[in-house]
């Protein structure tokens, strides 16, 4: 099942597939800028892996990759790599 909302001047389409995976595609812009991003998530036991990669008008790109797993009830462990920056983030519920 498709769905597809409409958001100052963009599209964004999802795919879900059997709450494992979805693949969601935006497209925005106006008459000097537009952008386009495509991103894939895949739900694993514990976490979930999200690659995204996005190009605007100007000619940029960008590649990223996110991991992130629930630890416990109220800890979670994110990763997050891109060009230039590699981080690990771990929040706690109070």
């Amino acid at each position: 099942m498709t769905r597809k909302k409409y958001n100052n001047g963009g599209l964004v389409a999802r795919k879900d597939f059997k709450n494992i995976a979805a693949l969601e595609g935006t497209v925005s812009g106006n008459h000097k800028y537009q952008r386009g991003t495509l991103s894939a998530s895949l739900k694993l036991r514990k976490g979930a892996l999200t690659a995204t990669r996005s190009k605007d008008s100007f000619g940029n790109t960008r590649k990223s990759y996110s991991y992130t797993q629930n630890v416990g009830k109220n800890t979670t462990i994110k990763a997050n790599a891109s060009k230039g920056y590699r981080g690990i983030s771990i929040s706690k519920k109070f």
